[in-house]
């Protein structure tokens, strides 16, 4: 039987330092594969505003920053994305019309978390698509549908929602981003008998069961991996993307 050495993460929600440390991962382990399992986007999106005289307002983590010029703009920018959140330059005018209307919001936002999957897919492909290395990267379910066309766009990255795919000479893997519903409402959340539908669907296509790789985003019931805070949607705001925009 083939051996492969793998690297998987999962949930990395935007964080720019955990996605550059994913792909570090294949040179300091020696792995033939990298497979990132979902939640891919973050979940907090910080304007920046204009102040008419160089300098720039924010509020960060509930701190209300001034950043004095645009050095500081791009270092602060630098260190929101490596802790997974988004930022967007914007005048008062934007800033007061985004506050007005929540559509807006999530425009904005949804524009901002394809742009740097993009941005990710590209990164990928330059420091390791002239390698050996196979990288799979799929959704989980905090991520929006618009990020698809995204991940199905590459040449190199390959995206195994949904379906069987082989990482190797020997091994299978089916992969599933989809979960049963959380309190949070996120956006790829089924009922539990399409969820058993849509695992079995593609473990029938499996040929080597005893090689497979499951690559099932949600975790099985009552393993240690299954567990959550106690509460609802008031204790735990984790997908509350909107009003966490101003946080």
């Amino acid at each position: 039987m083939a051996k492969s050495r793998v690297y998987f993460i999962s949930d990395v929600h935007g964080s720019n330092r955990c996605f550059r440390k994913f792909l570090n991962a294949a040179g300091f382990y020696k792995a033939d594969i990298l497979i990132l399992g979902g939640d891919i986007t973050g979940k907090v999106m910080t304007p920046i505003i204009e102040g008419g005289d160089g300098s720039f307002r924010c509020t960060y983590q509930g701190s209300d920053l001034v950043l004095k010029n645009n050095e500081e703009v791009e270092e602060f920018r630098k260190k929101a994305a490596d802790f997974g959140q988004y930022t967007s330059i914007m005048s008062p005018s934007e800033f007061k019309e985004l506050q007005a209307n929540p559509g807006k919001v999530t425009e904005l936002f949804n524009r901002l978390m394809v742009e740097r999957t993009r941005e990710w897919i590209s990164l990928a492909e330059e420091r390791l698509g002239k390698t050996s290395v196979k990288c799979f990267i799929s959704p989980g379910n905090d991520d929006l549908s618009d990020l698809d066309p995204v991940l199905d766009s590459s040449q190199y990255v390959v995206n195994p929602e949904g379906r069987v795919v082989k990482i190797d000479g020997e091994h299978e893997m089916i992969t599933l981003g989809y979960t049963n519903h959380t309190p949070w409402n996120s956006p790829r959340e089924v009922d539990e008998d399409v969820l058993a539908l849509k695992i079995s669907g593609m473990a029938d296509k499996v040929q080597n069961m005893k090689s497979a790789i499951f690559n099932i985003h949600v975790p099985p019931i009552d393993t240690p991996i299954d567990q959550a805070l106690p509460g609802g949607r008031n204790e735990v705001s984790a997908d509350d993307r909107v009003t966490r925009t101003y946080s």
